[in-house]
């Protein structure tokens, strides 16, 4: 799974997907995207990123149109698990899903 985006213009006709490219993608799987609503703050899931888990959530931002290197949320919101669908609430409060490999639901 890779990270598409696509862009609506003026008139509300959207315009082709294009993948983000390898600075985001890897030969691993991406998903759980969530924009801030800034527009330029990327929140995602990766399992090809170094990191802590089988998924850990990154950011990246928008700068001069082109996406910065991910950043690791790091050991304070990442897990050994799968850590995925991070979103923002209006009030600074973050939430997202840690799958635990072991649990008796993934057996």
């Amino acid at each position: 799974m890779d990270i598409w985006v696509a862009k609506k213009n003026k008139m509300g006709v959207w315009g082709e997907a294009e993948n983000l490219g390898s600075t985001i993608n890897t030969a691993e799987d991406e998903e759980g995207v969530f924009i801030h609503p800034d527009g330029k703050t990327l929140f995602f899931s990766s399992q090809g990123h170094e990191g802590m888990g089988g998924y850990d959530i990154y950011y990246t931002t928008l700068e001069n149109g082109a996406w910065s290197t991910p950043v690791n949320l790091g050991p304070d919101i990442n897990t050994e698990n799968d850590d995925i669908y991070f979103i923002l609430d209006d009030e600074d409060n973050a939430y997202y899903t840690s799958i635990d490999p072991q649990s008796p639901e993934k057996r």
